[in-house]
């Protein structure tokens, strides 16, 4: 089994630690940890061998399938990982196919792997085992590994797990979908209550507004009811007394006239009246009448002067 895991981590396996690139079957080589070599740490390197096999099983399934470049492409990229890995186990277990399972068996088994990983690898060394022959020479030098990778990506075990991964990404998306929909919905179904509760208040304001506006309104109404209700209680005795008072001026203006009207009369000379009387009725001799009929004040005062 040290062979074999010598030969498996000697091979092609690369790992990308940042951006320098390495093989890990150089630094052992030089290294004293060559000969102790074990499943733990080949399940190590096989964990990253695994992520980049899945990743180019996924591009090459969703590759146009008339888009041949794509598809030449991705497979030649995954044939470059997958042809070592499988030379090695089979140069390092002499082409024994009871050998490369057991190795196998404790590669997968190992603490590294696990999840879709340990499933992965599980795969891969049942692929592995049925394309196998009894024939451990045959394994070793004739084996078609070229195909036998093609196949793994083609009909094989990672075409099912690219499968796999794809829809749990779709199922994720989904979900992410989903729960972002209903953040959504919760923030438009807040945002309407704010709003709902900011309406409710507007209402209820403008109602207290409303209410106290009509408050006021019957408020000025009773005071002018009240001042109209004052005015007509003093209008009617006001108009009696101003209607009393009326006769009583014009009692008094008839009694100053008549007092006048008296007066004049009372004023009047004596001589005048008989003056008017005479020269009236003694019109036919205008001479003599006048001089006949002279007040006798005058004829007294012109015998006087004669």
């Amino acid at each position: 089994m040290a062979r074999i895991a010598s030969i498996l981590l000697f091979g092609s396996l690369t790992i990308t630690a940042g951006t320098r690139s390495y093989s890990l079957g150089t630094r052992l080589r030089h290294g004293k940890q060559f000969g102790k070599l074990n499943p733990e740490a080949v399940a190590h390197t096989f964990s990253a061998v695994e992520e980049k096999w899945m990743a180019e099983a996924v591009a090459f399934l969703q590759c146009n399938t008339t888009d041949t470049a794509c598809q030449e492409d991705t497979m030649g990229e995954f044939k470059k990982s997958c042809q070592p890995v499988v030379r090695s186990l089979l140069q390092g277990s002499d082409g024994d196919k009871s050998n490369v399972a057991e190795y196998l068996d404790d590669v997968c088994g190992q603490d590294e792997l696990h999840g879709w990983k340990k499933s992965l690898c599980n795969n891969f060394a049942s692929a592995l085992n049925q394309v196998l022959t009894d024939d451990s020479l045959v394994n070793r030098d004739d084996l078609p590994v070229d195909s036998i990778c093609s196949k793994f990506v083609t009909h094989g075990f990672l075409k099912d797990a690219a499968k796999g991964e794809i829809d749990r990404a779709e199922k994720k998306k989904e979900e992410e979908e989903a729960e972002e929909k209903k953040a959504a919905e919760e923030k438009a179904a807040e945002e309407a209550a704010e709003a709902k509760q900011r309406e409710a208040v507007a209402k209820a304001e403008a109602a207290k507004q409303a209410v106290a506006l009509s408050a006021k309104v019957r408020e000025d109404a009773q005071v002018k009811a009240a001042e109209a209700a004052e005015a007509t209680q003093h209008s009617p005795e006001e108009t009696a007394n101003s209607s009393a008072s009326l006769p009583a001026v014009n009692a008094t203006v008839s009694n100053v006239n008549a007092s006048s009207d008296a007066t004049v009369t009372n004023n009047s000379t004596a001589p005048a009246a008989p003056e008017q009387v005479t020269v009236a009725s003694n019109n036919t001799d205008a001479s003599a009448g006048t001089n006949a009929t002279a007040d006798p004040v005058n004829k007294h005062w012109f015998n006087k002067t004669q």
